[in-house]
């Protein structure tokens, strides 16, 4: 990949430098950030201190399933480390989850369930942080792509 910055500390990237179409501009905030994030998700793909990991709001359908039961909500948001959930029942810290987030591919993998607490937005719901287990490279890459393409339909004009 070549990284070119520019004075205004806009930076752009090229995956395959005899494509220019594949060339795409960004923040250089925003390219620290995700690299900070990659690098701290690949060296602690065990512990994963959420906080670690940019944080996208997003109103993506999500599907996930305990083994038992199968539930279809809406993402709150997403990192490279996990994601946090509106959902109708509350699930307890610890439970095992098979996600699929309703992206074109859809993003699939194992996660377990970090926190669950009663929604402040609605008494109804319950918010849950659920964490990814073990992602391979080819996924973080994929929830890295879906970040930045929902960090430039926010932010149009960077």
């Amino acid at each position: 990949m070549r990284l070119t910055v520019y004075p205004d500390n806009h930076v752009s990237a090229c995956s395959n430098i005899q494509d220019p179409a594949n060339v795409f501009f960004f923040s250089r905030e925003f390219y620290k950030v995700i690299r900070i994030t990659l690098k701290n998700h690949t060296e602690n793909s065990m512990d994963i201190d959420r906080r670690k990991h940019v944080r996208i709001p997003t109103q993506l359908i999500i599907q996930y399933s305990d083994q038992r039961l199968f539930f279809t909500e809406f993402l709150c948001n997403l990192s490279l480390g996990g994601i946090c959930i509106e959902a109708s029942k509350p699930l307890e810290p610890g439970t095992k989850l098979i996600v699929s987030i309703s992206t074109q591919p859809a993003v699939k993998a194992e996660a377990i369930v970090a926190w669950s607490k009663k929604s402040k937005k609605n008494r109804f719901k319950h918010e849950i942080g659920i964490r990814f287990v073990e992602l391979p490279q080819n996924q973080k890459s994929q929830i890295a792509d879906i970040i930045t393409s929902i960090y430039w339909e926010m932010n149009p004009t960077h």
